[in-house]
């Protein structure tokens, strides 16, 4: 409250707004579309004809891998934006 400026940016909706919203939706939707074609497409091809990982009874296990790897390439993704912003 000493210095009220800092504020304005609030009072003026310079940060917040319905375009504003849209634009982080349509950032994140291509984010999403990014890892998960990365993840799933990248791993299940290439980690199956390479390697094919099976659990011991002969299920495939593929997509268990690509699900780990999408989480953790969200959460990878969200922390260096916040960091970056």
């Amino acid at each position: 409250m000493r210095n009220p400026l800092l504020y304005r940016i609030g009072i003026e909706y310079k940060c917040f707004g319905n375009l504003l919203m849209f634009v982080w939706i349509i950032y994140g939707l291509w984010h999403s579309f990014v890892i998960f074609f990365v993840c799933f497409w990248g791993l299940t091809n290439f980690v199956d004809k390479w390697s094919s990982p099976q659990y011991s009874d002969g299920q495939d296990i593929g997509f268990w891998i690509a699900g780990h790897c999408v989480y953790g390439a969200c959460i990878f993704i969200a922390n260096l934006t916040i960091f970056h912003r």
